[in-house]
């Protein structure tokens, strides 16, 4: 089964097969048990152990890897493409718009004017059918225009965001 993962701002593709994981082409050998009854881990990757914390709320996962606190959310690849905004080809000035892909809500704006972006670099959030999705950016470029503010509802289609390439 292949994921999509963000953690943090940085987003990876990861596939789960028994006894390994494949991190953005890079296989790993993992053995995952829980230490009941707690939300605690015991992980072994390539060998190395490590103890993770994790907590699910409100559909992201909070996980604790040494010391450090991580937000993680976690989709199926599948379900992942269909939220992912697809550029349209740019216009005669190299801009491209980026649009809602479903309707929802906009929970959060992650870019402003100006704001240099990367390829998977998360855009804003989109809530719909109670699920927040990421909305990343497509291609590397520059954000032009920001067309919503959090709390906006959106219809699918609607300009969200104008980037230059």
């Amino acid at each position: 089964m292949r994921y999509v993962t963000t953690v943090e701002d940085k987003t990876f593709v990861i596939e789960v097969r028994e006894g390994e994981i494949i991190v953005d082409g890079q296989v790993h050998v993992v053995d995952l048990r829980r230490i009941e009854p707690l939300p605690l881990y015991s992980l072994l990757v390539d060998n190395l152990s490590h103890e993770i914390f994790i907590e699910e709320w409100d559909g992201k996962y909070g996980v604790v890897l040494r010391g450090k606190l991580f937000t993680v959310q976690v989709q199926e690849e599948r379900a992942w493409e269909q939220v992912v905004p697809r550029a349209a080809p740019p216009t005669a000035g190299g801009e491209s718009l980026i649009k809602a892909p479903l309707s929802g809500l906009v929970v959060e704006v992650l870019v402003i004017a100006g704001q240099t972006v990367r390829a998977g670099e998360a855009l804003l959030v989109l809530e719909s059918m109670k699920m927040e999705n990421y909305l990343c950016s497509p291609q590397d470029g520059v954000i032009q225009a920001v067309r919503v503010a959090a709390h906006d509802q959106v219809t699918q289609g609607q300009v969200l965001v104008i980037m230059s390439t």
